[in-house]
């Protein structure tokens, strides 16, 4: 699935707005979370960074504005392991969720 939108997002990149890639983006970081431990614990970290970096590019390419975006970060964040350093970026992402429902 990830692939799929890999390739809609290197297709469609030209013409898409910067709210519509964050979109492609943050739906690339999700399912690269989800098969994070299927990769090799020899190229898990290096893997791991990579998908926050992609979630990071989500973010700015959102302006922060976007509720999706910011949740989907906030719960890759959230489940991350203590030495990749998000916690803080889980909880104000997931409070900036919380925030906007009200």
């Amino acid at each position: 699935m990830q692939s799929f939108f890999s390739a809609r997002l290197q297709e469609f990149g030209p013409r898409l707005t910067d709210a519509q890639e964050a979109l492609y983006l943050s739906a690339i970081g999700l399912l690269r979370a989800q098969h994070a431990s299927s990769v090799s614990l020899l190229h898990r970290a290096g893997y791991v960074k990579e998908t926050i970096a992609i979630l990071e590019q989500a973010k700015q390419l959102s302006g922060g504005k976007i509720f999706l975006v910011n949740w989907i970060a906030g719960i890759v964040h959230a489940e991350l392991p203590g030495v990749f350093h998000q916690r803080n970026a889980a909880e104000a992402e997931l409070a900036w969720c919380v925030e906007k429902r009200r």
